[in-house]
């Protein structure tokens, strides 16, 4: 299967999925894409899609990264002016650890 073939099935799901969001599930997640972000094949290559704003992967690879857990004071670090040019990765935990709890945009 091709980069090509691949994108093509991901975006079907996507508006498959789309189309199965109220109308306000749908402002919501409008809102959320203001956010950068970035797919990638099972292989890691970044595949572009439409409106992009940029490839987070490699925003990222060129950035100081730093893989957060609960335990850590990721959220005041990650506000400090000091630390605007790094990256703060959330793992899988973070979300699942603090389910009830909204994550900030940085």
């Amino acid at each position: 299967m091709t980069t090509e073939d691949q994108y093509l099935l991901v975006w079907a799901d996507c508006e498959k999925f789309l189309r199965s969001l109220t109308a306000g599930e749908r402002k919501m997640l409008t809102a959320q894409m203001t956010n950068s972000f970035s797919w990638c094949d099972l292989n890691g290559k970044h595949i572009p899609r439409p409106n992009e704003m940029e490839d987070v992967f490699d925003t990222v690879s060129k950035m100081p990264r730093y893989v957060v857990d609960t335990n850590a004071n990721w959220k005041t670090e990650s506000t400090k002016p000091k630390n605007r040019d790094k990256a703060f990765i959330i793992g899988e935990t973070v979300p699942n650890e603090q389910e009830h709890e909204v994550l900030p945009n940085v």
